[in-house]
This record gives C-alpha cells, structure tokens and sequence, in this order.
C-alpha cells in the first residue's frame, strides 16, 4: 500500500511541529506526518472544522500500542536531555513534518523548505530557511536538535541531507529521524508502486478527495534504500553519531488494511514469522516506521 505522503525531490511539506501534543486542538496550522498514512492538512477554518479532523487524524494516524508508545520514550528521553538546558535551538527539516514531540519551553525554532509558501504557513517558527535539505550549508554547530519527521523518502538524495544534517549538529547534538522502513513489504511496495497508485489509494481508500491536488500529497516517494535502517546507522557511525534511540511501529494504516483483510492475531504472527524467516531477517511485515535517534559525539 502507498506510505503517507509522497513529495519531489528536495521539498518538505508545510505545517509544522506540534510543540505539544495536547496543543493540536489550538493550532490554527497544522499538517499530519506522512509516515503514518495521514495526508490531510489543516490551514485554519474554524472549530468545528479543526474538531473533525483531529478526529479523522486520531483515526488515520495513532496505534497506542506501537506508535505512542515509542513516542512517549523518546518524548522522556528529550525532556532528560534538555532540562536544564535555558535555550534549545531547534531546526525543523521539513517544516510540515509534524513530529507530534513537545519541546522544550525555551526554544528557537528554525524551520527549511524548498517552498516558500510552506514557510509562511507554519506560524511557529521564529526564522526560516527556503532551500533543499540535500544542497543547502548549514553553518556547523547551529542547532542543539534537528527533527526529520517523514521527509528523507521523498529526497533523491537523502544521504546528502543526513550528513548536511549530522555537520548541523554540535558535539552533544541530537536528530530525530522518522521514516518509512524500506525493509517492509509496505515499504517495498511503496518503493515500487507508482505515483498515480499512490494518489488513487487516498483519493478512493481513505477518502482524501484532494489528494494529488495543490500542494496536498501524495506526493513523490524515492525511499532510497540509503536510508534503510541498518545502512541509515552505519552512515551515521562515519559520521560522528551513535545511535541515543531506535525503534520501530506499525502503520496505523496498514493496520485497518490488515482488519479489513482479517489478516491479525495468529495469522498475521505466522506471517510475519514466515517472511522473517524467509528472508534472513531482512524484511518484516510488521515494522513499516523506523524511528532513529542520533547523538553526535565527534566532527
């Protein structure tokens, strides 16, 4: 099945980052992360409105036994790292990316996208940045976190914008990447389906009657197999970076697929074992999110 969200190379979706989850029923800009199937954006029409689609979010979007509770371990972990700390500069890579994550109190929060009017959509960001994650030079040392939320499988290059990225980042640092695994058969087909798939899933499945449509996804996928998890980690390690946090959920919509399909409990245990044994490994039907969290620990 398509992943949430596709987009050309080089561009990151407009909306911005929840700087508290209980915070999304306030925010008059807000756009859903991709790599939970979600393509809806919200620009801000009223309450009643913005009620029925933090409903359908909540229903496209969040499976607590796996997505929240990974959430919840790495919102603890940065809460720790971050307490007494006064200022946290904090680069969003892709201001659309929605990373559901509450930062800390005192923040400067800069944001980069290739399209300006993303930009001027997300109110949060105190300075912003029009250029491409896999080109543009950050100065080095600028940022104490960067959040890359469901924006490296839409880069041509995605390892350019992880090592752009990484060199942002001072010695203590912290990234925090979300991303589709390509080792998933989601993933996979993803990877090897095209666009026009992708557009006709939302618009028919999901009920997304703008998908394709704008600047609403889906868009473009690449899902380099740059960016799978265990060459993701080793490009970091060159780099300078251990890995802080790492862990994995299913698709919230790869879930009701599942449901619909009947394809759960025993079943879907036996397959996912089959296809792990299958393959050595390699592949999973189960783990579709990838969640990478970085520590910088030398240039």
């Amino acid at each position: 099945m398509p992943n949430g969200q596709s987009k050309p190379s080089g561009t990151q979706t407009g909306g911005s980052i929840v700087k508290s989850i209980g915070e999304a029923a306030s925010l008059p800009i807000f756009s859903a992360g991709r790599g939970c199937g979600c393509c809806a954006q919200w620009s801000g029409r009223n309450d009643q409105d913005l009620g029925r689609w933090v409903a359908r979010l909540a229903q496209h979007l969040l499976t607590p036994e796996g997505m929240m509770g990974i959430l919840e371990d790495l919102q603890t972990f940065l809460d720790q790292h971050y307490s007494d700390q006064q200022l946290v500069k904090v680069l969003e890579a892709g201001c659309g990316s929605a990373s559901r994550l509450r930062l800390p109190r005192r923040v400067h929060l800069t944001g980069i996208d290739i399209s300006q009017q993303q930009l001027e959509r997300n109110t949060l960001l105190d300075a912003r940045i029009l250029g491409d994650l896999q080109t543009y030079q950050f100065e080095p040392n600028s940022f104490d976190l960067v959040v890359c939320w469901d924006v490296l499988e839409h880069l041509a290059s995605p390892e350019l914008a992880v090592e752009k990225l990484l060199r942002s980042a001072p010695i203590g640092g912290i990234l925090v990447f979300k991303l589709p695994n390509v080792c998933s058969l989601k993933g996979l087909f993803t990877k090897y389906t095209p666009h026009w798939f992708h557009v006709w899933y939302y618009k028919t499945m999901l009920g997304w009657k703008d998908a394709g449509t704008r600047d609403i996804g889906p868009f473009r996928t690449f899902l380099r197999f740059s960016i799978s998890p265990r060459r993701l980690v080793r490009r970091a390690s060159k780099l300078g970076a251990i890995v802080a946090l790492e862990g994995y959920y299913e698709s919230g919509v790869q879930i009701r697929l599942r449901e619909r399909l009947r394809l759960r409990g025993m079943v879907f245990n036996a397959a996912e074992a089959l296809v792990r044994f299958t393959t050595l490994g390699t592949i999973s039907i189960r783990r579709t999110e990838h969640v990478l969290v970085l520590r910088r620990i030398n240039a």
